[in-house]
């Protein structure tokens, strides 16, 4: 398992996570996950990610909404009933 350091790329931060770079990109953007810039790139400290993983965690009352939400056959998409033209 990828190690954070007490700084970290955006690269190892992608593999702590396992979420692609475009996935971070739009938390960094939506303020989930904060980061700062040094020259073109950005690092992430390890208090940041620690952070973000605290914020993301699922809590026991979700679990049920996710639970039931999967035992459909739609998976969570709306079921077209109109009739086809």
């Amino acid at each position: 398992m990828e190690q954070l350091g007490e700084i970290n790329t955006t690269e190892q931060v992608c593999k702590y996570l396992h979420i692609g770079r475009g996935l971070l990109y739009e938390e960094m953007k939506d303020g989930k996950i904060t980061a700062f810039k040094t020259g073109r790139s950005y690092r992430f400290t390890k208090q940041a990610v620690l952070d973000y993983i605290k914020r993301m965690e699922v809590k026991p009352q979700d679990v049920s909404l996710v639970e039931e939400d999967q035992k459909g056959d739609n998976h969570g998409k709306e079921e077209n009933t109109s009739p086809a033209e």
